[in-house]
Parts: C-alpha cells; structure tokens; sequence
C-alpha cells in the first residue's frame, strides 16, 4: 500500500475549520456533534481533538477565523477608499478601539502616504488600548487623536503628557467644560449641531483661544445648508472638518464646493426656499 502524503498541521486544522463550517451551517450548532466534524474532515476524532478540544471551541475557532477574515477585507476596504480619495489633503480615520486598529491604520497609511492623518476613537478606547496604539500612532505619524476615551473617563489625562495632540469632541458640549478641557486636551471640536448655532459656536470659539486652545470645527452628516454656516467658523479655526454632504446620496442642488482638498461654499448655498430646495 502507497504511503499517505503528510499533511501539515495548518493544512489539517484548515480542513477542518472548512469542514465544520459546512457541518455547522446545514445542522446548526445544537444538532452537531463531533463525530460529525470528523467524519467530514474524513480523519478520526482523536486527530480532531488534538486541534480543538470540544465542539464549543471548535466553533470559537471558527468564528475567530471568520472575524479574522472579516478584519482583513475591512482593512483592504478602507485602505481601498483612502486611496479612492486622491483629491483629499488630510484624512481623518474612524478607529473602534478593537485589536485590529493597528492593522487598518498601517494598512491606510501605506496606501496614502502622502496625507497628514488624524485617528477619531468616538470614545471607543481604554488607557490600555491608547497604551498600545501609541507606538503605532507615532510609526503613522498621526497628528491628532480625536476623543480617545469616553466623556467622565478621561480624568486620566490631567496627568499624563502624550506627545500626540488631543482633541476633545464630546467632552466639550459648552463654556463650563472648558477649565477640564483645558488641563486634558490640546484641541477643541466644535460642531453647530452639537453647541446651539453659529452665535454659541463664535463665542466657543473665543473661550477655547482664551484659554489656550487650538480650534477645529466639524460637523454631523448633513446637507450643504447646514455646513454653509460651519463655513464661516471655520475662518477662525485650526482644522477643519467638513465634509457631512460627501455622505450623502443627494446634496442640495446648489452646494459646497470640494476641490483639491479645499472647501468654497458661494453665497448660493445659503439660496432660498424656491431656487435651493432638495430635488424628490
């Protein structure tokens, strides 16, 4: 009899996975057992158990497999979009504080090399992920992080120096917040939506500058009326960030204007209810 070609351990837990996946999605994980994952994989269970030791974390393994997989085409997307963007002078990158941060980071910055970028955490981060993010941080070359931790979780800055400027968003609704702000950032984040308007924004503005601040205005996801005013603020500002119509299926008919990383917003934009309204 021929002698059976060896397999390598990472040849036979592939098959394996691939055969639990099929196994799993025709039976359901109540109704498989496995005897059935072996069978499949046509190898005995003893071989089986030597790479999982129960059905639970064969199906763990599974998951961390697809998720991995996942992960990677979430990657390759967004580095995939950033390159998309070629007239853009800066990119703001949208990190979620899971374990994989590093990897789209890396992945952005080697398709856009020639960008300043700056990382939004929406609060998503712990002291233990910005810990580890800050080698990769500085490797990239960001130039801003944008609210790490959540809003009455960032009392750990008044005593720590970062040497990446930080900005605060939800961490500064209004005037009161400033003397907190102050001692834990190094940049405020001011939105029309969030502050009231652009009379409370130009006065936030001159409060954050008062004290020492450097200011950026930015916006939610929203129609080319609502960054006009935005627009006037950003005169005063550091950084801007408004790009809210991009989002969108449908602008207004007569908008902001994106041109090689600037940003025009003619007096049409304001127009008026009959020559600017939003087309069905």
């Amino acid at each position: 009899m021929p002698a059976q070609p060896l397999v390598s351990a990472t040849d036979r837990r592939d098959t394996i996975l691939h055969s639990a996946l099929r196994v799993f999605t025709e039976r359901g994980y109540h109704n498989t057992s496995m005897d059935d994952v072996a069978a499949m994989a046509s190898i005995s269970k003893p071989v089986l158990y030597q790479f999982f030791a129960g059905k639970r974390e064969l199906y763990l393994g599974l998951l961390n497999d697809s998720v991995d997989a996942v992960s990677l085409g979430v990657a390759q997307a967004m580095a995939s979009k950033a390159r998309s963007l070629g007239q853009a002078r800066a990119l703001k990158i949208k990190l979620d504080g899971s374990v994989r941060d590093a990897s789209r980071l890396l992945s952005i910055r080697e398709a856009r090399p020639d960008v300043p970028l700056s990382v939004d955490a929406n609060q998503g981060w712990s002291r233990v992920h910005l810990d580890t993010m800050l080698p990769v941080l500085q490797q990239v070359g960001i130039d801003m992080l944008e609210q790490p931790f959540a809003i009455g979780a960032d009392t750990c800055l008044d005593t720590l120096d970062y040497p990446i400027p930080l900005a605060a968003d939800e961490s500064f609704q209004d005037v009161q917040d400033l003397p907190s702000v102050a001692r834990r950032y190094d940049i405020v984040n001011i939105k029309l939506d969030k502050c009231g308007g652009l009379t409370r924004a130009l006065e936030l503005a001159s409060s954050a500058r008062a004290a020492g601040l450097s200011v950026m205005v930015g916006c939610m996801p929203g129609t080319s009326l609502a960054i006009a005013p935005a627009f006037l603020l950003g005169q005063l500002c550091d950084r801007i960030d408004l790009d809210g119509p991009l989002f969108l299926a449908k602008d207004r008919p007569v908008g902001a204007h994106y041109t090689d990383g600037l940003l025009l917003c003619p007096d049409a934009a304001w127009g008026s209810a009959v020559d600017n309204a939003v087309l069905p």
